[in-house]
């Protein structure tokens, strides 16, 4: 879930999301997945369909650790630390479920081979700061250009 919310962000970036044209060409069958994925991790209701999903597949899995970043954080800010002058254990109880939900996740070791092609080609990835990014789509798709107008 981790690797699907980033590659969502990547296609989301305002210098592919631009490319009109390109998108579509894309075959119906992939944007299909595409918009079922996204609409899986969208944020509504505190990432509803996300959790829901979550709990209902099978480890191992790599959550995406943002959202339970941000339970923690509305837990820590959103609760006092004492109640009536005594500890709030039930602050603490919502802290302990969150981080015992991410260690559950942990327990599954993953049982694959690594392709070493695939691992050389993913190590090698040029990285592209978002400047470069907006040139090569510029350079892709011109503002305004027509589609008859590109190569």
């Amino acid at each position: 879930f981790n690797t699907l919310l980033a590659i969502l962000a990547g296609i989301n970036n305002s210098a592919v999301h631009r490319l009109k044209y390109t998108r579509e060409d894309v075959p119906k069958r992939f944007e299909d997945i595409f918009q079922s994925l996204h609409k899986m991790m969208n944020s509504n209701n505190s990432f509803k369909t996300y959790r829901n999903t979550l709990h209902s597949v099978c480890a191992p899995l790599v959550p995406y650790l943002g959202i339970y970043l941000t339970d923690l954080v509305f837990l820590e800010d959103g609760n006092p630390d004492t109640v009536e002058g005594l500890i709030n254990f039930r602050k603490r109880e919502m802290i302990y479920k969150v981080i015992d939900e991410i260690q559950q996740y942990q327990q599954t070791p993953y049982s694959f081979h690594v392709d070493e092609d695939t691992l050389e080609f993913l190590s090698n990835l040029e990285y592209l700061e978002e400047e470069d990014m907006w040139k090569i789509s510029q350079e892709r798709e011109p503002k305004d250009v027509l589609k008859s107008d590109l190569i």
